[in-house]
């Protein structure tokens, strides 16, 4: 790295470093040094990120919810590994957050969720574009059990950020993690006539770079 900066700053002992070094070994140290500069991952953002979930109550009514607390990365290789604080669900009413920790996601025994998936580096290096849409096969994490999923993400490119939007809402069944005993004991405490076993998902997530 304190090659690479010399030539900008100190051109002059630039030129002194270059007569005494070998220029065979010199253009290696250059190589080096530029293929660490482009080797970076992304960390996420919190403040700018946010993961919604949909819940759906009586068959017509919507309400959304998000978490407070999430973390995660994207490295150079294009992994993503998303961790979501359960016990951070904010419904915006106190008791409700309660019980959705409590009798849903049972936070006291899986009391994180994670999220991976694998982007194409293709798709992550942007040069003349602004953005892209890619089609992605995921993994969730969610009470004990694991699932694939797949779903189509925007990613935007904007000054060493990346923004990974969800195209449209990931469907996400209760039945596929062993939800449906809260489904049902929260529509038995909130005195519902149903609650929808279908959980649409909104992902907004920035990711800053970062050197690995």
């Amino acid at each position: 790295m304190i090659l690479h900066k010399f030539p900008l700053k100190f051109p002059g002992l630039a030129m002194l470093l270059f007569e005494r070094i070998n220029p065979t070994k010199f253009i290696f140290l250059v190589l080096v040094t530029t293929s660490l500069t482009v080797q970076a991952g992304w960390n996420l953002d919190l403040p700018s990120s946010s993961i919604e979930f949909i819940s759906i109550k009586n068959n017509q009514i919507l309400e959304s919810h998000s978490f407070q607390k999430i973390s995660g990365n994207i490295t150079s290789e294009g992994l993503v590994n998303v961790i979501i604080d359960l016990d951070s669900v904010d419904t915006k009413i106190p008791i409700r957050n309660e019980r959705m920790r409590n009798l849903f996601f049972e936070t006291k025994l899986f009391p994180s969720a994670t999220f991976s998936a694998q982007i194409p580096a293709t798709d992550l290096n942007f040069e003349t574009e602004h953005f892209r849409i890619a089609d992605v096969n995921g993994r969730l994490k969610l009470h004990g059990m694991e699932v694939d999923l797949k779903s189509r993400l925007i990613i935007l490119n904007n000054d060493k950020t990346l923004r990974v939007i969800t195209n449209y809402p990931i469907l996400i069944p209760t039945e596929d993690f062993n939800l449906t005993a809260g489904v049902a004991k929260l529509q038995k405490i909130a005195g519902l006539d149903a609650i929808s076993s279908i959980v649409p998902v909104i992902l907004d997530l920035v990711f800053v770079e970062s050197i690995d």
